[in-house]
């Protein structure tokens, strides 16, 4: 397996931007291309379990979804991944619809990177407290090497010494 090609997670966390930035590190070292994908997952209605009916949802939810949707897009493009511009190595974004480590594993499957990176911790504090972390996930069901990256300041990051 070559690595001409690295797949990043990216969700708009600290831990995906150092994720990424480490990514691009490593692109410009091996000369790889960048596949920064998002994964869009539709939010579900909250159901009232004495009454059966959703809450919260007192406008058109396809307007709601495509504003949602619009609004990831923009942040995904001008916000998270926009250090890939001035980065200098070939690069694409893909936004797809799903659960983030389904989406990461199909996206891996389909574009058949060497390495798939991703943070330490994402914006799925709640999914990671109920059903595991995403960089878990993604270690344990990929196919192929995943580089899971911890952010700055993470208490389970290697410390160095201070220096006077």
């Amino acid at each position: 397996m070559t690595l001409d090609r690295i797949l990043v997670g990216i969700d708009g966390s600290v831990g995906s931007a150092v994720a990424l930035r480490w990514a691009i590190d490593l692109a410009r070292a091996v000369d790889a291309e960048i596949v920064a994908v998002h994964a869009f997952e539709v939010p579900t209605p909250v159901i009232a379990p004495e009454t059966g009916v959703p809450v919260g949802l007192g406008v058109d939810e396809v307007e709601v979804e495509r504003t949602l949707r619009e609004t990831a897009e923009q942040a995904f493009v001008t916000d998270w991944s926009a250090s890939l511009e001035e980065a200098g190595v070939p690069y694409r974004r893909l936004l797809e619809e799903g659960a983030p480590g389904e989406v990461l594993l199909e996206v891996a499957e389909r574009e058949r990177p060497g390495l798939l990176v991703t943070g330490r911790r994402g914006r799925g504090a709640l999914a990671a407290l109920l059903a595991g972390s995403l960089s878990e996930h993604l270690v344990h069901h990929s196919r192929i090497p995943v580089a899971v990256v911890p952010a700055t300041g993470d208490r389970h990051e290697a410390k160095t010494p201070a220096t006077s």
